[in-house]
């Protein structure tokens, strides 16, 4: 039997969110959602296929992560070279994250509409925004001053 990671009150909400998006509430995603909501920052991959191997393999893992990221319910984060990270979305946020170690901290900042109006006016092939992203790169204060940009 594979650990459950969510419950009670939890599992209803996962499922309703699942259900508000269009998907069948399967033991694979909801375990999945459990994992990323009760995570502290975003994880890779092969965290949460480690932490899945019971539930769902490798290949499945890397599907519904996709499937969820395409319908809101997942925030993907691409991470240079520590590879894509994936996190449970509860409020609309950006990152910043340390180019050394990987710290990841959201921030509660937003492009406004006129951001989007204006990527649109400089566009030649695109008429709508659905949505966006933004990630700051930098050094926390941890490794800063260890690499002497303080």
């Amino acid at each position: 039997m594979p650990y459950k990671y969510y419950r009670g009150e939890d599992r209803k909400v996962l499922q309703a969110a699942l259900r508000d998006r269009g998907f069948r509430s399967t033991e694979g995603r909801l375990t999945l959602l459990s994992v990323l909501k009760r995570a502290k920052s975003p994880l890779p991959v092969s965290a949460i296929a480690e932490r899945l191997r019971s539930t769902l393999d490798e290949v499945n893992v890397y599907r519904a992560l996709e499937a969820l990221n395409e319908k809101g319910l997942l925030m993907r984060s691409d991470m240079r070279q520590g590879g894509a990270r994936y996190e449970y979305v509860r409020s609309h946020h950006h990152h910043l994250i340390c180019s050394d170690c990987g710290l990841t901290e959201d921030v509660e900042i937003c492009a406004d509409k006129r951001m989007e109006k204006k990527a649109l006016d400089n566009s030649r092939a695109f008429a709508k925004i659905d949505t966006h992203a933004l990630e700051f790169f930098g050094l926390c204060k941890a490794c800063a001053p260890r690499l002497s940009y303080a």
